[in-house]
């Protein structure tokens, strides 16, 4: 995988693929200054609050690279203590009255949110760790605001045929469509980059997501903004705007993936098109 220089060169890449000239980066980890052999949580940014989850940061099998290693040995139902990316605005504890979290330029959302951008781009790469099939192996990767309110979802899965990559829509009601394909049978010994591009614009069930996967775009659908309009507007009632991405253990667990599952690398989140 690449090294911390080449991680640089690929965010100027990134920029000018997904983002503009007016991109600020909110953070880029390449795990090479991380301890091994611990939870990423406390370094970097990171947090991953259960000493449960089965994570950890590795050398990849190469012995060169330094990578996260996480599983669904272990899942739950929760949010808040999953792992997050650096949340470089905090953890917004009034989401009625101030969701960006009294800073506003390390957000994007609508103008009710009073974030400062309108554009978030969060990507990351994985593989597997076995380079064979993990049947029900899962992770979910979601744009967040960084206590566990998503705007877009993908989950990666090895269905032991290869790596599913799924998300859902959403109709203007707030209802969820899907689950709908976006990536199949992905390599499991090449390394895949999955990107999503939200844009926020002020209005009613006009907000996109953009999925890319391995640099190609493979599907645009909604934000989760109807939801919250629809089901969640006493919680949030300005909108849900977002700084981070959250990698959440949810669904059936699988314990004999357990010091398996998935290499994480080249986690970047950045905003774009400030008002």
């Amino acid at each position: 995988m690449m090294n911390q220089n080449a991680f640089t060169m690929a965010t100027l890449i990134v920029f000018g693929v997904f983002g503009s000239a007016h991109a600020a980066p909110l953070s880029g980890t390449g795990f090479s200054d991380f301890n091994t052999g611990v939870s990423v949580d406390g370094q970097g940014g990171w947090s991953s609050d259960n000493p449960a989850w089965d994570e950890e940061v590795v050398l990849d099998a190469t012995n060169s690279n330094y990578v996260w290693r996480v599983s669904n040995a272990v899942t739950a139902g929760s949010f808040g203590d999953m792992p997050f990316a650096p949340r470089p605005g905090g953890i917004p504890d009034d989401t009625v009255n101030d969701p960006v979290n009294s800073d506003p330029l390390f957000f994007a959302g609508e103008s009710s949110t009073m974030a400062s951008f309108r554009q978030f781009l969060g990507e990351f790469s994985f593989r597997s760790v076995t380079g064979t099939a993990q049947t029900g192996l899962r992770i979910t990767v979601s744009i967040d605001n960084g206590q566990g309110a998503r705007q877009s979802f993908v989950a990666v899965t090895d269905t032991g045929f290869g790596i599913d990559v799924t998300t859902f829509d959403l109709d203007e009601d707030g209802n969820f469509l899907g689950p709908i394909t976006i990536a199949q049978d992905l390599s499991y010994t090449d390394w895949h980059t999955i990107g999503m591009e939200a844009f926020f614009k002020d209005g009613t069930d006009n907000d996109r997501v953009k999925y890319f996967v391995d640099g190609k775009l493979v599907h645009q659908g909604p934000s989760w903004e109807q939801f919250y309009t629809n089901f969640q507007a006493t919680l949030h009632p300005l909108g849900v705007p977002v700084q981070t991405l959250l990698f959440r253990l949810s669904g059936p667990a699988v314990p004999g993936v357990t010091g398996d599952g998935y290499y994480i690398d080249n986690v970047f989140t950045s905003n774009s098109k400030k008002q």
